[in-house]
């Protein structure tokens, strides 16, 4: 019997939205917590601020390769599965965290911690979309990706405003964000359960007839990430063409392997020939330069500029300051979104305007930082911020939508990598070492403020070449196929 759209699949998708949002208020904890130790871990292990900087970057560096390695996998294994592994990885390094002796150590377990967060920032967000797809919603997933990303601001702050209770017992953080993802990793591991009979090692078909199996019981088998997201039971051309294609059991390993990375390095050349995807990944990449070194780096800057706050009611107030203008941000930039209609080309010039808003905000609090007394300060740089998180939704959903569905996983990956390769993973080291040769931190911080700037070109361009993408499109399909009537044909 066919599962039925409206009847099992959407009580589950929001259980799957909990969960994921869940694992990724944890995740966030931890990059937010790790900035609001900077001061106490400065006193504890002599660190300068290039090494505070490489200290954040070593977590980027295996985030955003295991970023593609687990899209990768995800189009051949249960997507819960390569999650509840992320997560596992995860756990391991948060204890190491906990019991970290030195900067060495520490590193060391940011790594892990890279590598555990791929697994559920490359796969998360298509899982989402797809499941919100199934349950009938019209809005392309916008409002599901918008609450799962509200949840990565809101985790950053209660990072930070962590880290400033914990002060000199800053390893008990760390040691708590482990026990805390046990109930999530329970739940991850519940759905690898519900979905281990009938999923085979594609993922996707069933050898009893090469077509997706639907069963009330297994809601998630078949179609994209082991979900069944078409009800009907016909196979088209192009999905009989793709079995074809797969692997099949008699195959050597070998040779099945060879297939399926010769296909993933044909995705690979789609993507990056695609000029929209990589204009809307460049441009996240200068936002995030900015704005992840902003976050990483802003406690630190306020201890300095108003030293007569404690470091535990600095850590506190930054942590608040962003997690609301995250929230409302984020939840805002989704409505407008949803206001002006979910489109790629809607999404680029929104952004591009709203980062260029909320830089010259957030430049302009800095630059009167010494003027403003620090409740003015956060207030300004709050408003800014707000303006900046606006862009979440709009240009995670045109990085979804401005692919083919079947490279959906290896965008968001993909963007991950060029995100922090030329983003959070080089300015906050960059930025340390700026910091370390002026002498002060306004040079660094107002160069790191302008920098998202550089995204309304981008972006900007992103949406043109989409819109004059769609209007060839139109062309094309309203041309002719086939000579007119009135056209004589010369044949000799």
């Amino acid at each position: 019997m066919g599962l039925k759209t409206g009847i099992f699949v959407p009580a589950w998708g929001s259980k799957v939205l909990l969960v994921l949002c869940l694992a990724n208020v944890l995740n966030y904890v931890d990059r937010g917590a790790l900035s609001g130790m900077l001061p106490i871990l400065d006193q504890e292990f002599q660190d300068t601020k290039f090494e505070d900087g490489v200290l954040g970057g070593s977590f980027m560096v295996s985030y955003a390769v295991c970023c593609v390695a687990f899209a990768y996998l995800s189009e051949r294994f249960n997507a819960f599965a390569l999650i509840s592994m992320g997560m596992v990885t995860w756990i391991i390094s948060a204890v190491m965290g906990g019991f970290a002796v030195g900067p060495r150590t520490l590193i060391a377990a940011r790594v892990f911690s890279g590598t555990a967060e791929g697994s559920l920032q490359a796969i998360g967000p298509t899982l989402l979309q797809d499941l919100s797809k199934k349950s009938g919603r019209t809005d392309g997933g916008t409002l599901w990706l918008t609450v799962f990303f509200v949840c990565q601001n809101a985790g950053v702050a209660l990072g930070n405003i962590l880290a400033g209770l914990a002060g000199q017992q800053w390893r008990w953080v760390f040691r708590g964000e482990a026990m805390s993802m046990l109930p999530v990793l329970g739940a991850l591991l519940y759905f690898v359960w519900v979905t281990r009979e009938k999923y085979h090692h594609d993922g996707r078909s069933s050898p009893s007839n090469g077509r997706p199996q639907e069963s009330l019981e297994n809601p998630f088998i078949g179609g994209h990430h082991g979900m069944n997201i078409n009800s009907t039971t016909t196979t088209t051309e192009e999905e009989e063409k793709q079995q074809q294609q797969r692997p099949t059991r008699g195959e050597r390993p070998l040779l099945a392997l060879s297939k399926g990375t010769i296909e993933f390095v044909q995705r690979f050349k789609r993507l990056f020939t695609n000029p929209t995807w990589c204009l809307l990944a460049l441009g996240y990449g200068a936002f995030t330069f900015g704005n992840g070194a902003l976050t990483f780096w802003m406690s630190e800057f306020c201890t300095q500029v108003y030293p007569s706050l404690s470091l535990k009611s600095v850590d506190m107030s930054v942590g608040l300051t962003v997690a609301l203008a995250g929230v409302v941000g984020t939840y805002f930039g989704g409505i407008l979104l949803k206001m002006a209609g979910p489109s790629v080309f809607n999404s680029c010039v929104l952004s591009a305007v709203e980062v260029t808003v909320g830089s010259m905000i957030v430049t302009s609090a800095i630059a009167a930082s010494t003027t403003l007394s620090y409740g003015g300060f956060l207030a300004i740089f709050g408003l800014g911020g707000a303006c900046m998180f606006l862009t979440t939704s709009p240009v995670n959903l045109a990085l979804l939508e401005s692919v083919h569905p079947d490279d959906r996983s290896l965008s968001m990956a993909m963007s991950i990598v060029v995100m922090h390769l030329v983003g959070d993973m080089p300015s906050p080291m960059i930025s340390g070492l700026l910091w370390d040769r002026a002498g002060n931190p306004y040079t660094p911080m107002e160069i790191l403020s302008l920098w998202p700037v550089w995204a309304l070109f981008l972006w900007g361009g992103a949406g043109f070449l989409w819109k004059r993408k769609l209007h060839k499109q139109l062309i094309s399909d309203f041309t002719p196929k086939y000579p007119h009537p009135n056209e004589r044909v010369l044949t000799k």
